[in-house]
């Protein structure tokens, strides 16, 4: 079993099992992924819309820290995101170890780097069991949540949105804005947890080849075939 030790702020040291790690991993990209990708029709002329409109690809570092209910730091990792709609994502976690989830639309690669392992699966079936099935169409966002525009530090602004689900994962997200450019996102889970995500290196509609959203593996990669014949 393979155990992630974590010195957190009061100099305690708390032990967190990779596997839960790597799962929330996926969620998070499929989530927020899903946001992306789905909420294409203007809901109440907020931030939101203004960034939605008119992008096609979007590109990011990110990092990103996740606490527990007593606001212990269970994690702080960094990456890279890379986006083109419809459907196409590129996630990279770079730290505690290298993690990439990718998806051409269809299939979506899991890579664990320290297991030189590769899990494929149908895009709808790996999302099953998360949020991002909230946005699988491109309704109106004020079909499955409860919209409100807040007054962000030092001028930004905050877009909240409540899933109107109560059997969501995430109770409340709220994206970060300033000015029409998304600086971070924040996400709270019925568990307490909460998970903060900033942007840098933000770049709107640069140039992403189709080929960077699918995964070769190598001779040495481990390969397990999830997904179902058609």
């Amino acid at each position: 079993m393979s155990w992630l030790i974590i010195l957190n702020s009061n100099h305690h040291f708390i032990c967190v099992h990779l596997r839960h790690l790597r799962i929330i991993h996926l969620r998070i990209s499929a989530f927020i992924c899903g946001l992306f990708f789905s909420l294409a029709v203007p809901a109440a002329g907020n931030p939101l819309d203004a960034f939605l409109d008119g992008l096609d690809t979007f590109s990011a570092d990110f990092e990103q820290v996740l606490l527990d209910s007593s606001g212990e730091a269970l994690e702080v990792t960094g990456g890279a995101l890379r986006l083109r709609r419809p459907g196409m994502f590129y996630w990279l976690y770079n730290e505690p170890y290298v993690q990439e989830i990718i998806s051409d639309g269809s299939s979506l690669w899991v890579y664990e780097g320290d297991l030189e392992q590769v899990t494929i699966s149908d895009v709808s079936g790996a999302m099953e069991d998360t949020p991002a099935l909230i946005f699988s169409d491109a309704n109106d966002p004020g079909e499955y949540y409860v919209i409100e525009e807040l007054e962000g530090e030092e001028g930004s602004t905050v877009v909240q949105l409540t899933p109107k689900n109560p059997e969501s994962y995430y109770r409340l997200l709220r994206l970060v804005f300033s000015g029409d450019e998304l600086a971070g996102m924040a996400l709270f889970d019925n568990l307490g947890q909460t998970l903060f995500i900033s942007f840098t290196n933000a770049v709107r509609n640069p140039e992403l080849k189709k080929d960077l959203f699918t995964f070769s593996p190598g001779d040495e990669t481990e390969v397990i075939d999830a997904r179902q014949p058609h």
